[in-house]
């Protein structure tokens, strides 16, 4: 028998033979309701509670009764209009659980990572640029080292910059600029014509690499929570997948042309960045922090239409904070047209069941900037940063200090091992002999060079170094595997170890292929380390600071780059090789003990790690013993 619709004069819809028995429960509890509202409505002569544009929408709402024991187990009541109703309120993270991963965020994975891969085919870069530069100019050792210092300057001051920057204008926005900035420049480093308009034009390319992280946090606020350091850790393939187009294109071009056609052949994939780019939402938790509830839940419908999944039933949940905005939003998103919520049900089928897990918090509710005023900071209240959406100080109160400290120096130290070991394989090439692998100490003041002004490598040296960008590919696979079992910390620590482990037979042995062989395992160990610091920094901080917070963290990283020539190059090639190769060993030591003693563990943990009590005392007394997000314990979707 055909199933039949009949409307009731509030314009609930009935519907017979429905599969789901809940949701006959909601129809009969609503309808209960109503003639009750109705009854009392016409004995106090009061309007009636439900007009028909409110009623319209009742499916998705979900409105049902507050009963006194709804209310003792934590139902919220929602006045909307003249009456009282419990609508059902979803985070915009639930609302990505619900939907869960699909064709949406493996488009997103795919256009993000191709930012990694851009910013890896730079770093990789610098291997061969430094030493054709010296062949272009006649440059000393440790002027062609300044060029890989001008870069990471660059990339220092543009990391906290675009990571504010996408705090306020937004993550989209912000990689957008920082792309374009990276193509110019990179332009105009294929151009330059003297050694000082080079070193300009690759710290503006620094610059705009700055960027880069922003990627890592807009990806992460549209990924759902089961697995998502799996799923942030796959961006990582698309670095290695980066250093080995980049030693591939340095392997078929620098032998036959000049280091010029290798800058420009490694702009490309930037301008299909920017084009893709232009097709690409903003984060809907930014923009739900930013109050853009409409905006917010646009970008949902849509994601739910590319995964070819609902949303959940209810209404997008407006912070706490914005009380007044929150009643607004509700009261326009009950008076929308049914229409407009036609397109992401009409494929289907029965009305979708609500999450019924506990969700992890990634967004959960932001801090308003009086909740942020510690008294340390009091006597800044007239500098220009109040008058911002974000500060850096947020990063050092009390309960954030010591991870933000521990942070900042991890980011130095996996940056000086990676970057380190980079440089490293390409300058023990360029001293080998030829013949056996017995190293050489070559006069800093000269260097082999083709006719073309570039670097004299062999074709075992570009196979070595191609190769050890092909090792990083392991460290990826055992981030991915480790990060979601093992957790964060031990996964980083055990990268560490194995990374300190390998230099010993560095210092060790005179074969080249033992040499070659731990190079590559120690480079794999330390990106798996970097890999997951990544993810580990992007949920340790709450959504409002979290650009700043990965932002200003990867600064420290940039220094580290900035340095760490002189170390890789210029120490080794006067002989200090030993001395180098210790105390990367060292530093991969520190840092595994340092991991040790980060505080939390976010392995399946929610972001909001502080008790209900400790919240509530900072809110009301704007305590110092705060410094993650507040969030509603456990917001509940109605079935």
């Amino acid at each position: 028998m055909a199933n039949t619709t009949t409307t009731n004069p509030f314009g609930s819809i009935e519907r017979e033979n429905d599969e789901n028995e809940e949701r006959r429960a909601g129809e009969e509890a609503f309808n209960s309701f109503n003639e009750i509202e109705l009854n009392n409505a016409t004995n106090n002569n009061t309007p009636p509670p439900f007009s028909a544009t409110t009623t319209s929408l009742r499916d998705r709402m979900m409105m049902t009764t507050t009963t006194e024991e709804e209310e003792s187990e934590g139902a919220e009541r929602i006045f909307v209009g003249q009456s009282n109703i419990s609508v059902n309120e979803y985070t915009v993270e639930q609302a990505i659980d619900y939907i869960g991963f699909g064709k949406f965020q493996m488009v997103f994975l795919a256009v993000t990572g191709l930012s990694w891969l851009c910013d890896a085919m730079e770093m990789m870069l610098l291997s061969f640029i430094g030493p054709a530069a010296r062949c272009e100019w006649r440059l000393t050792t440790t002027q062609a080292s300044s060029l890989t210092s001008f870069v990471f300057l660059g990339m220092g001051f543009g990391a906290p910059s675009f990571g504010m920057f996408a705090d306020r204008k937004g993550r989209l926005f912000s990689l957008r600029c920082s792309t374009g900035l990276t193509l110019l420049a990179g332009v105009g480093s294929a151009l330059a014509p003297t050694f000082s308009a080079l070193c300009f034009a690759r710290m503006v390319v620094g610059f705009g690499l700055g960027g880069v992280p922003v990627a890592y946090n807009l990806c992460a606020e549209f990924l759902p929570s089961k697995k998502r350091g799996v799923y942030l850790s796959s961006l990582e393939f698309f670095w290695s997948f980066g250093s080995m187009v980049s030693a591939l294109l340095a392997w078929t071009i620098l032998p036959k042309s000049s280091w010029r056609t290798l800058l420009g052949a490694t702009v490309s994939p930037l301008i299909l960045l920017g084009v893709l780019l232009v097709w690409m939402p903003d984060s809907p938790m930014y923009l739900a922090s930013k109050g853009k509830m409409e905006e917010a839940e646009r970008t949902l419908r849509f994601i739910a239409k590319m995964n070819r999944k609902p949303l959940p039933v209810g209404v997008l949940k407006v912070q706490e904070k914005d009380k007044g905005k929150r009643e607004e939003w509700l009261d326009r998103r009950l008076s929308m047209d049914e229409e407009s919520h036609a397109t992401e049900t009409a494929a289907g089928a029965s009305s979708p069941r609500p999450p019924q897990r506990e969700m992890t918090s990634l967004q959960g509710n932001m801090y308003t900037d009086d909740e942020y005023s510690l008294s340390f900071f009091s006597s800044m209240k007239g500098y220009v940063w109040n008058r911002t959406p974000v500060k850096i100080q947020r990063l050092l109160v009390p309960k954030f200090r010591k991870t933000t400290m521990s942070l900042w120096f991890l980011f130095f130290s996996v940056a000086f091992l990676y970057y380190g070991l980079v440089l490293l394989t390409t300058t023990l090439k360029l001293m080998d002999d030829d013949s056996g692998g017995a190293r050489k100490n070559l006069d800093p003041s000269t260097v082999v060079c083709l006719a073309h002004n570039s670097p004299d490598l062999t074709n075992a040296d570009y196979r070595d170094i191609t190769l050890s960008a092909f090792s990083e590919l392991p460290g990826m696979i055992s981030a991915m595997v480790c990060i979601d079992t093992l957790g964060r910390k031990k996964s980083m620590i055990l990268g560490f170890v194995v990374a300190a482990v390998c230099f010993i037979p560095i210092m060790q042995s005179a074969k080249r292929d033992v040499i070659t062989a731990f190079l590559a395992i120690a480079r794999s160990s330390s990106m798996a380390a970097f890999t997951v610091l990544f993810a580990y920094c992007s949920e340790v901080y709450p959504t409002q600071i979290r650009g700043t917070g990965v932002g200003v963290s990867n600064t420290f990283s940039r220094f580290a780059g900035m340095i760490v020539p002189l170390f890789a190059v210029d120490l080794v090639r006067n002989g200090a090789e030993e001395f180098v190769l210790f105390l990367f060993g060292f530093i991969a030591i520190v840092s595994a003990f340092v991991v040790s003693r980060l505080e939390r563990e976010t392995k399946g943990q929610h972001l909001d790690a502080s008790t209900e009590t400790e919240e509530e005392s900072f809110a009301s007394k704007e305590s110092e013993s705060a410094g993650v997000e507040l969030s509603e314990r456990t917001p509940q979707i109605a079935e």
